[in-house]
Order: structure tokens, then sequence, then C-alpha cells
């Protein structure tokens, strides 16, 4: 979990060889500003209903 501008989200974050760090979403990459997104913990399991 992220928050970018005080929303926070849920997505897959990466730092890539070249220093930067990305959000991947629908197959499409996005560089993210470190001034402005905070990481606040990550997803270790998802629960389903049957």
């Amino acid at each position: 979990m992220f928050v970018i501008n005080d929303t926070y989200q849920i997505g897959d974050l990466r730092m890539l060889p070249d220093g930067h760090v990305y959000l991947f979403h629908a197959g499409y990459k996005y560089q993210v500003d470190p001034n402005t997104t905070k990481i606040h913990g990550k997803v270790v399991s998802i629960l389903e209903t049957v």
C-alpha cells in the first residue's frame, strides 16, 4: 500500500536497474515521484470468498 497526494492505493511498485521506482498497472509502467509517494506496507495475503 502506498500514498500519493493523500490518496491510498494498492499496486505493484518496483525499482528497476535505472534506479527509478515504477508503478506497474494493466501492462503499463509509470514512474513514481519519491517526493510525493510514501510506502505504508505490503499485501501479504489476499482473502477470497467461496
